[in-house]
């Protein structure tokens, strides 16, 4: 009977004036350029991210776009590719190192160009520096550098006159370069008997495999570490060192020793008062007193800084911290500075930028593309998982980055210097 009813003139009428109406949405055409425009911005800083971590010569990028539009022809993005030395210039430039710099200007400097290179030359482009961003120079709690005379020289080196202006300010020379001499030299001055117990015993490891599993197992029983106990090199102080911990580890007498040395925390906080709070040195001995007795404080995998600071969230029976003032203390000696290991990697990639191709780079460029590469790697990216924020993409899609290219040669040519002008009234 249904499908009788299927098949009659009055079904069929009713039927087709039910049809779905047309959705609204259908009329709206959709702007895809802007969808194409922003996806051939991230592109373009893609590109240029690649550049920047990877130190390559811009004038690679000419024929590099071209071979992705031949490669990727199907490609509507590929077509639109239009990067040459030019725009990746302004986009690392006036894009990446633009927005890195203004996040940087509230905690960190960047290098000046300084023409006098002695120490009291440095030092005054130092104070300029802080002045000029109108920073006191009482802020400076700790300067570490390398050990040349010039930075570190004690009559009228660079921490001298840091110290001449802050006489409680914490200086100290690279531990790297010191631990290094300091090795080389050290074991001429102690009995001959240590080194030759040194050179007996790893001698008597690394000739004999049946020895090393033997001592293997004896390190399993005894539930320490089983670290290999490598012959002694001469040429290479670092295995050295590499010996001595080993012994160490299994020196269960020493551990003893050092827990008798820190049984009060005073002597360790005279030595830094820039850092140490102000009239509290009974109360941060009570308080390492109680730390050493603590039984309840969590293993975590944190970092030291995180987990001295995470010991204040200890709380008494009146909700009061009872760690507070030794957390304070031992959170601010990690700030000090203990190397310049961190500068030495600056020099690093300033060296893998000056190939034979840009070898005579200015100050302000080798800075602009160590800032573009910083841009990625402080995020813990690579050039292949960063992902560009809106705010550089706007600019590659309004032209901003381009603009700003154009001013600074605008003012280049014109000799003004871009410090001297206000920028946001020129923007607005």
């Amino acid at each position: 009977m249904l499908l009788a009813h299927k098949n009659t003139a009055k079904y069929k009428k009713a039927f087709d004036c039910a049809k779905p109406a047309i959705k609204l949405d259908s009329f709206i055409v959709k702007n895809t350029d802007d969808t194409l425009n922003e996806k051939g911005a991230k592109a373009d800083l893609l590109l240029t991210g690649y550049v920047a971590e990877h130190h390559i010569p811009f004038i690679h990028i000419n024929h590099l776009a071209e071979v992705y539009q031949k490669t990727f022809s199907d490609s509507e993005i590929a077509k639109n590719l239009q990067m040459k030395k030019t725009k990746l210039t302004y986009i690392t430039q006036d894009g990446f190192a633009h927005h890195e710099w203004n996040e940087m200007k509230s905690w960190k400097f960047s290098r000046n160009k300084i023409e006098n290179g002695s120490s009291q030359g440095v030092y005054d482009a130092v104070k300029s520096t802080l002045t000029k961003e109108d920073v006191s120079m009482s802020n400076i709690l700790g300067f570490a550098s390398d050990n040349y005379s010039t930075l570190m020289g004690n009559k009228s080196g660079f921490q001298k006159l840091l110290i001449n202006d802050i006489p409680i300010v914490f200086t100290t020379g690279c531990v790297c370069h010191s631990f290094a001499f300091c090795s080389s030299h050290a074991v001429k001055v102690l009995p001959s008997y240590l080194e030759s117990f040194l050179k007996g015993l790893t001698s008597y490891f690394s000739r004999s495999s049946k020895r090393q599993n033997d001592f293997n197992m004896i390190q399993s029983v005894a539930g320490t570490k089983e670290d290999k106990i490598s012959k002694l090199s001469q040429t290479r102080w670092l295995s050295r060192e590499n010996v001595i911990n080993v012994i160490i580890e299994q020196w269960d007498a020493l551990v003893l020793y050092f827990q008798s040395e820190a049984k009060s925390i005073i002597p360790l906080a005279s030595d830094f008062p820039v850092i140490a709070p102000e009239n509290t040195p009974e109360e941060q001995n009570d308080e390492w007193r109680l730390f050493r007795q603590y039984k309840d404080i969590p293993a975590c995998s944190k970092s030291i800084p995180e987990f001295w600071y995470s010991i204040r969230n200890l709380k008494d029976g009146l909700d009061r911290s009872k760690l507070e003032r030794l957390s304070q203390f031992i959170t601010n000696l990690t700030v000090l500075p203990h190397s310049s290991v961190c500068m030495e990697s600056i020099f690093s990639q300033v060296n893998c930028t000056k190939t034979k191709f840009p070898n005579r780079l200015k100050a302000e460029t080798i800075t602009d593309r160590l800032l573009a590469k910083q841009a990625i790697t402080r995020k813990g990216a690579s050039c292949i998982s960063w992902e560009p924020n809106a705010k550089l993409i706007k600019d590659v899609v309004d032209g901003s980055c381009h603009r700003r290219y154009t001013r600074r040669l605008n003012f280049k040519k014109a000799g003004v210097n871009e410090d001297d002008v206000d920028i946001y009234e020129i923007d607005n």
